[in-house]
């Protein structure tokens, strides 16, 4: 029955996939793709559903860039930065016997399909209809979670019930939420004939969402995307005394809820005995960095991945800090390489841009980067897809001919 499950989402999906292809434009289909992602199909089944996925957003990334064509000079940048970042790891790759060049292959084009995706020649209206679609993410997951959670197939809550995770784990929730964040932020700017109000709300949604799921690390890296809303907030108390009473209330109606999330986050984060809880982190950071035996190439480029038969990895096989992970798989080289790559994406962001997209694509990139010290944000496909997507919409340079808006 559960073999049935994901064979009938692969098929589902499959179809769609082929439909929007055919009738609209590729666009489209990376929006399903994205939609796709919000399931855990692991719950229900052993049917490998999300490397079917990874296989048609690596298909639709070169479909785009056969049709609509690419920023040269970051495209040429990332694909050789990439390759030279595999190449080195490859040079004296682990010798754990489950590890072999198809893994670090496999590796290397889930990632690189995340750095074409930044180079995409989107128009505006596309990347105003992606923002749109990254914005919902969060939410679509929780309906959809609440209607597969009804059919058995997946566990709404999360984190042993004290957490919601939707239709996915608490932490792939925490993703698409914190993206949420960021893409209605870009959304509010973007738009022009539509009103800006729902995606002000969207963000209080998604922040509200990342809450839910407890995740401490995309907690810290929502906020830090949010700080712009809250001193608009604070802007708009001290011209309209209205705010105050809309603060007020506010704060009443959710003190008990905010009284409960503060007593399960403070659970989460401290030990009974009042030391700082990581989950076992810190501990397995220390242990993956003492079996790198490659100290400048690293292990091989996916290779931690295949630890799975070491106890003392457990639950980290991916090791929640993309820092550790590139150290240990690519080596100090590969970690230079890979800095250098999002210094240089991060400049072009922020070439020639207003001063407010100046301000959020730096937010965006500091969350990015907090949010990648605690977690899994370039090899899980459910954070690193999405969050390509949206980073090629500020890299488009036609986001420059938006006027700025008056309630900015």
């Amino acid at each position: 029955m559960n073999s049935l499950l994901g064979l009938f989402s692969i098929v589902m999906i499959g179809i769609l996939w082929i439909s929007l292809l055919l009738k609209y434009k590729n666009d489209k289909c990376l929006s399903l793709l994205l939609i796709s992602s919000v399931v855990y199909y692991e719950s229900f089944t052993l049917v490998n559903v999300d490397l079917f996925l990874k296989i048609l957003f690596l298909i639709t990334t070169i479909s785009l860039i056969l049709i609509k064509g690419v920023k040269k000079g970051p495209f040429i940048m990332v694909t050789l930065l990439c390759i030279v970042q595999f190449t080195i790891s490859q040079v004296a790759p682990t010798n754990y016997n489950e590890y072999d060049f198809l893994d670090g292959l496999t590796s290397f084009f889930s990632i690189l399909t995340g750095f074409w995706l930044m180079c995409i020649n989107w128009d505006k209206d596309e990347s105003f209809d992606i923002l749109k679609t990254l914005s919902y993410l969060a939410s679509i997951s929780i309906v959809v979670g609440v209607l597969l959670g009804g059919m058995g197939l997946v566990d709404f809550f999360g984190r042993h019930g004290i957490s919601i995770a939707g239709a996915s784990l608490s932490t792939n929730l925490s993703f698409f939420g914190t993206i949420g964040i960021m893409a209605a932020t870009l959304a509010e700017y973007l738009a022009e004939n539509e009103s800006t109000w729902k995606f002000r709300l969207l963000k209080y949604i998604n922040l509200i969402i990342v809450c839910s799921t407890l995740t401490r690390g995309g907690i810290l890296s929502a906020f830090i995307v949010f700080i712009p809303e809250l001193f608009l907030f604070l802007k708009l108390i001290f011209r309209k005394p209205i705010y105050i009473l809309v603060g007020c209330s506010s704060l009443l109606l959710l003190y008990k809820p905010i009284e409960v999330f503060k007593t399960l986050l403070l659970q989460r984060m401290y030990n009974s005995n009042g030391e700082l809880n990581t989950s076992g982190r810190s501990i397995a950071w220390n242990y993956i960095l003492s079996l790198n035996q490659q100290k400048y190439t690293g292990s091989g480029l996916g290779s931690l991945k295949t630890f799975t038969s070491d106890p003392k990895l457990a639950a980290f096989t991916a090791a929640h800090n993309e820092y550790v992970r590139t150290l240990f798989e690519t080596g100090t080289i590969g970690l230079v390489i890979l800095l250098i790559l999002f210094l240089y994406i991060f400049f072009s962001a922020f070439y020639s841009k207003t001063k407010y997209l100046k301000i959020i694509s730096f937010l965006i990139f500091s969350s990015f980067l907090l949010y990648s010290y605690t977690d899994n944000t370039m090899v899980n496909f459910r954070y690193w897809m999405p969050f390509s997507v949206l980073i090629g919409t500020i890299l488009e340079s036609k986001i420059l001919k938006v006027k700025f808006h008056k309630n900015k």
